[in-house]
């Protein structure tokens, strides 16, 4: 998701070396990537714990002990999809400590070379606009769906724990 291309790639500052600029590129071009990969994770741990929570209702319109057949499966069906949506969980924890990493490095550079403040307060030098995109398109999908904030993974996670302890008193 490129919005310069190549043949008019903008100079970040003059006093940044080539190697600098490179390494901020890469930056740039990771940062993007896990906003993509927390984008998918999310939602995929949204459909997840939703599909868990049918499946869990489903098996109760059906009738605890009413000689339902397939309640093993069902069982162990909520119990796996609540313990793979945990691990999914981890990951995006994971990814989303590996972006923060990466923001607060490319803030502190952006920062560092954006130059003293002219007479008007504006600054010399404009951090790039791709960089500056990336940083806030990264802040947005930093945040799992539905349960926004700093305790949403532990959110999803208890959720997930109680379906799989609620579906194994119920069904087994």
């Amino acid at each position: 998701m490129s919005f310069v291309s190549r043949e008019e790639e903008p100079e970040f500052s003059p006093v940044w070396s080539m190697e600098q600029r490179s390494s901020l590129r890469g930056s740039v071009e990771e940062l993007h990537w896990i906003s993509r990969s927390l984008r998918r994770l999310g939602t995929c741990i949204l459909i997840i714990t939703l599909v868990d929570v049918g499946m869990l209702l489903w098996g109760l319109s059906r009738g605890i002990g009413s000689g339902y057949g397939g309640q093993s499966s069902l069982l162990l069906s909520i119990i796996v999809l609540a313990m793979a949506n945990i691990a999914a969980l981890g990951f995006f924890e994971s990814l989303r400590k590996r972006g923060d990493a990466i923001f607060q490095e490319l803030s502190d550079e952006l920062q560092w070379h954006v130059g003293r403040p002219s007479g008007e307060g504006v600054p010399q030098n404009r951090p790039l606009l791709e960089a500056r995109i990336a940083m806030r398109t990264f802040s947005v999908a930093a945040e799992l769906p539905l349960v926004p904030g700093r305790f949403g993974g532990a959110v999803y996670a208890i959720l997930n724990l109680w379906l799989a302890v609620a579906a194994a008193s119920l069904f087994a």
